[in-house]
């Protein structure tokens, strides 16, 4: 259960590797570029919602922890959630939506 925290930060990485994939990009060869942009914009505002509600949810849900590795014995690497967390991560994840959602000046 632990490793879910996980997955706020690989479920971007793997829609933005999508977006890389042909059949994904759009043509650029016509005059119509925003109106082939649009649908790229709604997946990665969905994306963004998506992974700040996973982000939202592990945070809240109480102290959980992950250990990543271990450097040495006795040297851990993990992820652990605390109050300060909860607050940095309700902080950006709403920033995260509310600029995704804006419109673009190009």
């Amino acid at each position: 259960m632990g490793a879910m925290i996980l997955i706020p930060i690989f479920l971007p990485v793997l829609a933005g590797t999508f977006l890389l994939l042909p059949i994904a990009k759009p043509s650029f060869g016509n005059d119509e570029i925003e109106s082939t942009m649009r649908p790229m914009h709604w997946f990665t505002i969905a994306v963004l919602i998506l992974s700040a509600g996973f982000a939202m949810y592990w945070s809240w849900s109480g102290e959980n922890s992950f250990t990543l590795l271990e450097l040495m014995k006795g040297i851990p690497i993990y992820f652990h959630v605390d109050n300060v967390a909860r607050l940095f991560v309700s902080l950006i994840s709403v920033v995260w939506v509310l600029v995704a959602s804006m419109p673009s000046s190009t």
